[in-house]
């Protein structure tokens, strides 16, 4: 059974990252205080050493740029995306020594496959240098990361060895706690007002329409009734003559804008101006259901190999739990 690749690679080589660049000498290791204070300036070029093993700064960085891409972390928690990306590294590194010391070895022909697919779109050296040097990074240290990736993939896989397959009342219990994995869709029941934009470029006439949805939405914070000012005000005059009312939606069937700002709300909650391409919104949310998923039987497979990466992933955190507390770990973040 194909098994999950635990604390595998995470970005540190697959994306690019505008990260710290200027490195200092490895300070003294800090003591433990507020993860989200702020950062040495310039950067260590160690951020940790695992039983003497250094863990790069540069590498961190890359990790952590993507937790904030993500929005994991806002931007004014730089410094603690920082630090959780150095805690996930550094349980890598000791799963890395754990493998190497079971004389455990990377896929070579996997790991090619991987390099080769990164590869792909940097044809010529010049261009392939360029997308390394874009991450701190270069062809020996690019291979170095994709070997660690590998190498705790080997050790995953004999880790998984040892568990048993899940049992019945696992899988059901998986699947009734995974909806969204298995096709259940949010559905969102919701009432509009609409201000169109102008079809022609003028760079006066789109100021007019957000003011309008101000001004609507300064009248709905004073607590007049939604339906009675989406019959005066809304432009869409299909849905104004229903009070604002929509057709029920799935997630994924509208705009980006829209979606996220109406899966943003409680019940009976009036949302901010929304402005899309298609217009200006402001929305109320009457109700959010949920359409039922795949029976269990027609995803029980489904539903065991993923309730068993869960185990596998459950089982490679304890092992990183354990490997620290007998490892070396000295951090200067």
């Amino acid at each position: 059974m194909r098994v999950l690749r635990y604390l595998a690679l995470s970005g540190v080589v697959l994306a690019a990252c505008s990260g710290p660049r200027s490195v200092a000498p490895t300070p003294e290791p800090s003591a433990a205080a507020d993860p989200n204070r702020p950062l040495p300036s310039p950067l260590p070029e160690v951020a940790a050493r695992v039983n003497g093993h250094p863990v790069s700064s540069v590498n961190v960085a890359v990790l952590a740029h993507q937790y904030l891409l993500s929005k994991q972390f806002s931007t004014t928690q730089k410094p603690l995306a920082m630090r959780k990306a150095l805690e996930r590294l550094l349980d890598r590194e000791l799963l890395v020594q754990e493998a190497l010391a079971r004389n455990l070895k990377a896929d070579e022909r996997g790991l090619q496959r991987a390099y080769d697919a990164v590869r792909v779109p940097y044809k010529e050296d010049q261009a392939w240098r360029e997308y390394l040097a874009g991450q701190g990074l270069d062809e020996a240290s690019f291979l170095a990361e994709l070997r660690s990736q590998f190498t705790v993939n080997a050790l995953t896989q004999q880790e998984a060895e040892k568990l048993a397959p899940p049992k019945e009342e696992e899988l059901r219990a998986y699947y009734a706690g995974h909806p969204f994995q298995f096709g259940a869709t949010e559905r969102l029941r919701v009432s509009q007002i609409v201000f169109k934009l102008p079809e022609k470029s003028d760079p006066l006439r789109p100021l007019q329409p957000l003011q309008r949805a101000r001004e609507t939405l300064a009248r709905l914070r004073k607590g007049e009734d939604f339906a009675k000012v989406a019959r005066e005000v809304s432009e869409d005059r299909e849905s104004a003559a229903k009070g604002g009312e929509i057709p029920i939606f799935s997630k994924g069937e509208k705009p980006e804008e829209y979606e996220k700002a109406a899966l943003a709300l409680e019940d009976g909650q009036v949302s901010d101006v929304i402005t899309t391409k298609a217009g200006i919104f402001i929305l109320k949310l009457h109700e959010t259901t949920l359409s039922p998923p795949a029976s269990f039987e027609q995803v029980r497979a489904e539903a065991g190999r993923l309730a068993f990466q869960e185990r596998v992933q459950r089982a490679m955190e304890a092992l990183a739990v354990s490997l620290r507390a007998k490892a070396r770990i000295e951090t200067f973040l």
